[in-house]
């Protein structure tokens, strides 16, 4: 079986500073079957719109956090939704000062997927979200994505477009873009009292 160099680099880079790798896990994977076999067995009811829950005990340097990123990786690949925090004495279940909203923050800090593996997943599940419910309504009511007036100044691939669509009113719509310059197309060109959003080359050409 042979590695590819950029993994093996990072295994390698990863054993010597003493903490468990975030690729490559499959390849130095050894002993862990009848752990594994079990807690594919959970992944796979979870698949099926079950739940499971499962405490993994064992001394310092059993491979306990090993295990567990063998399994975060293996489930990411297959599209599932990950969260995991360290739990400390300022992040614990509950706590009178704020240590369990603590702990659900790095949680929702943490939330990852195949496209983002290294956490701050957050923003890309709600746009699909609300991209996915958008596109039903619109499909079952016939609406279009903004009012006529505003569709066109609006790059519908700008971060936070997707929210613009469900502001109650049109002023609301347009104070939010005067906030969020990012948000309209762009280039705006402007030709005396004339202008244009976007790439408008057409337009351009019978300009004086």
């Amino acid at each position: 079986m042979k590695i590819p160099k950029r993994i093996a680099r990072t295994v390698i880079g990863s054993l010597k500073g003493g903490v468990v790798p975030r690729i490559g896990l499959p390849y130095i994977t050894v002993g862990r079957k009848r752990e594994i076999d079990a807690l594919l067995h959970d992944v796979e009811i979870i698949a099926d719109g079950g739940a499971s829950f499962r405490f993994i005990v064992g001394r310092y340097g059993s491979g306990k956090s090993f295990l567990l990123q063998t399994i975060r990786n293996y489930v990411l690949e297959r599209n599932f939704v990950v969260v995991d925090a360290d739990l400390s004495p300022e992040r614990r279940l509950q706590g009178t000062h704020g240590q369990g909203l603590a702990t659900y923050r790095e949680l929702v800090q943490n939330m990852s997927t195949k496209t983002k593996p290294e956490g701050g997943a957050l923003t890309l599940i709600l746009d699909r979200w609300i991209a996915k419910i958008q596109h039903d309504v619109m499909a079952e009511k016939g609406l279009g994505v903004l009012d006529a007036g505003l569709e066109p100044l609006v790059d519908e691939k700008a971060e936070g477009a997707l929210l613009l669509r469900y502001l109650a009113s049109e002023d609301a719509k347009i104070e939010k873009l005067l906030e969020s310059p990012a948000l309209f197309r762009t280039p705006i060109v402007r030709n005396g009292k004339q202008a244009t959003v976007g790439y408008c080359p057409e337009i351009w050409e019978t300009w004086e």
